[in-house]
């Protein structure tokens, strides 16, 4: 519904003549609609309303040109919607300082339309209500415009007269900025329509906002205090469902973990623990405790999504939303509507993705420690795939006191499965075992796996490569059982072994050659897991050979629009492009690689920055390029739709230790990407020059 925002006080717009003959033949008609003339028709009039640029202030344009006498005939000619639409403007334009004529006049056509409108709750209100106040006249047409279903025209006076309150006192406006109104707004706007669920989430939050903003202005200043809204138990579960129709949202599914979050954890005094025994609990707490249920599941279904797309900031945001939740009355409970035999313990199945998720991004990896802190024994002994995970950070950051804790906690009767172990327990205990260097123990897992004729998918055989690629002198076998393999199941195998060699500075291009023709001929092109993880490793090793320039050189001639592809399918590269002068390579590279692809262009120029920063010797080049570089990767991922602050605080965590451990550091008072990213250089430099 356009036309509502118009400028306050004064109409400025200009007819065309079309329009200004229409304007004319609006007042002849106007002013023979109750003459002893020939009688116009309604539609006509409508007709003519219809194609004025200003129908929606009409009235407003009318009264402050002198035409009060025709603007009574407009309203007893309007239809219902134009009416409430006009009489909203007017008091809006005039910042509620109305005249009682106007007043009314207007309340007199209002009052006419409550009847055929209004149910009968809202009736009674407006029947104990002071009408020659004008705002509880607004509050009439707010309510009829909710029932008429103009949720436009309803946010519209709210955001008016929230902006009204905060020129003058929140008090006189306090009928219409009242729970119960703005909760008759968030109920109708909570209807699904697929059309608009997206733009409806975000009204509403930003309703709430503005309400919540008027309310702690008003308790600033009285001594009777107003609380914030509390969504309900019912508009939360609307809100989560129509949020979860549109899940490939990022950004709005995040508003809606973040908005949801703040109001449930300032509930959370409602009750201490967790339990499913709902006897001794009011039916505040139980509608409450289902809420946080029914929230934390969609939290859930979210991290576990952005963790397949390793998108380890948005998992880290969204977990210190709901962290809160979990450390109060959610961590030891195993009778949880998330979180239970029947759905396989489903809070601790998301657990292990979240320490997976962190444990491999050297940036969030200190999280690990607080997750194990907060968690129960109990928790590994119900989750092979929480064990697993913990297993599997143990031996990636040499932490064997942990393992060995874990382990202990496990007897022959109460590990796994009929074989006593899942293949990815197995492949986490290989990789502890070769971390700790006992070779024993790593080939009695082996010989286990192999009697027991444990069957590995390729994710599990890539986990078993990688724990025996975990010690140097283990190359050997691990490119022998990668050789046993086929390629279906040592597909992803292959990209562990590419990555081995470009860390052990041992590129070998027959092996090179070896995978990538098998892996042409038997991996499907839709296979993005492996695909993409090529392309990656590609561009780690132009990065780490040619430097961070060649590599942004490739970037950009393979999103270049003009870019030509000679027909190859889709993630299918001809010829190889490790065999090929990379200046002439060209990719086809899909949206979930080029955030990676950006953030190690971005980390191989800090590190050469670092390196000369150590070094003690000029790195003014180096310091340039990395602004540069930055500011780049800060444009580029924006172009990707990725959250302005979250790229911040991912680029800002590389540059030192002490913002990675930082909680959720953001540029605060108003700092720009650029200035908080130039503070941390100079507050590395400081550090590290000699």
């Amino acid at each position: 519904m356009t036309g509502m925002g118009l400028i306050r006080n004064v109409w400025t717009a200009v007819y065309s003549l079309e329009q200004k003959k229409a304007y004319e033949t609006l007042l002849e008609q106007l002013d023979t609609l109750h003459s002893d003339q020939k009688p116009v028709t309604r539609s006509s009039i409508h007709r003519n309303i219809d194609k004025l640029p200003n129908k929606y202030d009409l009235l407003g344009y009318l009264i402050r040109t002198g035409n009060e006498s025709r603007a009574q005939h407009l309203l007893s000619t309007m239809t219902r919607n134009l009416v409430l639409i006009n009489a909203a403007n007017l008091y809006i334009a005039k910042s509620y300082d109305i005249s009682a004529s106007e007043n009314d006049m207007v309340f007199k056509y209002i009052k006419r339309m409550i009847p055929q409108t209004l149910d009968p709750r809202s009736k009674r209100l407006l029947r104990r209500l002071d009408t020659d106040k004008p705002i509880n006249v607004m509050v009439a047409i707010y309510r009829m415009a909710i029932f008429l279903n103009l949720p436009p025209l309803a946010a519209q006076i709210i955001r008016e007269t929230v902006w009204q309150s905060f020129q003058t006192a929140t008090g006189p406006f306090l009928e219409l900025l009242n729970y119960h109104n703005i909760s008759l707004y968030i109920d109708l706007m909570c209807v699904k329509h697929p059309q608009t669920d997206a733009q409806d989430l975000r009204q509403v939050f930003r309703i709430v906002s503005l309400y919540d903003m008027a309310v702690t202005k008003h308790n600033s200043r009285e001594i009777k205090q107003i609380p914030l809204y509390p969504f309900t138990s019912s508009q939360i579960t609307a809100i989560l469902e129509k949020a979860s129709s549109k899940s490939a949202d990022t950004e709005l599914c995040r508003l809606v973990i973040r908005e949801l979050g703040s109001k449930l954890a300032g509930n959370g005094e409602l009750f201490s623990r967790y339990s499913s025994n709902t006897d001794t609990k009011t039916m505040t707490e139980i509608g409450y405790q289902n809420s946080v249920d029914e929230f934390l599941s969609f939290c859930y279904k979210f991290i576990e999504e952005r963790a397949s797309r390793k998108d380890a900031a948005a998992v880290y945001s969204t977990w210190m939303v709901i962290e809160p939740f979990h450390n109060v009355f959610y961590n030891s409970a195993l009778d949880s509507m998330n979180n239970n035999p029947q759905n396989g313990y489903y809070y601790y199945h998301v657990m292990s993705k979240i320490v997976s998720c962190f444990s491999k991004n050297k940036r969030y990896r200190h999280m690990v420690d607080k997750l194990v802190m907060n968690l129960p024994v109990e928790a590994i002994k119900v989750s092979p795939e929480l064990m697993a995970a913990f297993i599997h950070h143990s031996a990636r950051t040499g932490n064997f006191k942990l393992g060995n804790i874990l382990m202990n906690q496990y007897t022959d009767d109460t590990l796994g499965l009929p074989t006593r172990f899942s293949p990815n327990q197995l492949s986490a205990l290989l990789a502890l075992s070769l971390k700790e260097g006992k070779y024993d123990r790593a080939q009695e897992i082996l010989k286990f796996a192999k009697d027991n004729l444990v069957r590995f998918n390729a994710i599990e055989f890539n986990e078993l490569v990688r724990a025996a690629l975990h010690d140097k002198s283990n190359a050997t076998a691990a490119w022998s059982m990668i050789l046993a393999a086929n390629v279906k199941t040592a597909r992803y195998a292959y990209n562990s072994y590419v990555t081995h060699m470009m860390d052990t500075d041992k590129m070998d291009f027959n092996k090179l050659k070896y995978m990538y023709d098998l892996a042409i001929a038997g991996v499907s092109e839709k296979d993005a897991n492996f695909w993409d993880y090529w392309t990656l490793n590609y561009f780690k090793y132009i990065h780490r050979k040619y430097g961070f320039r060649a590599g942004m050189a490739i970037y950009i001639r393979c999103v270049s629009e003009d870019r030509v592809f000679d027909g190859l399918d889709y993630y299918k590269y001809h010829p190889n492009p490790y065999l090929t002068r990379h200046n002439k390579v060209t990719l086809r590279l899909s949206d979930e690689t080029r955030p990676f692809i950006i953030r190690d262009i971005f980390q191989r120029a800090v590190a050469d920055y670092k390196r000369a920063v150590k070094a003690n010797q000029d790195y003014t080049m180096e310091k340039q390029a990395l602004k540069e570089v930055s500011l780049w990767c800060l444009h580029e991922c924006k172009m990707l739709g990725l959250k302005d602050s979250d790229v911040a605080t991912d680029l800002i965590k590389t540059i030192n230790k002490k913002s990675r451990r930082v909680g959720s550091d953001r540029p605060q008072n108003g700092d720009s990407f650029e200035e908080t990213f130039l503070t941390n250089l100079l507050q590395y430099e400081k550090q590290h020059r000699k």
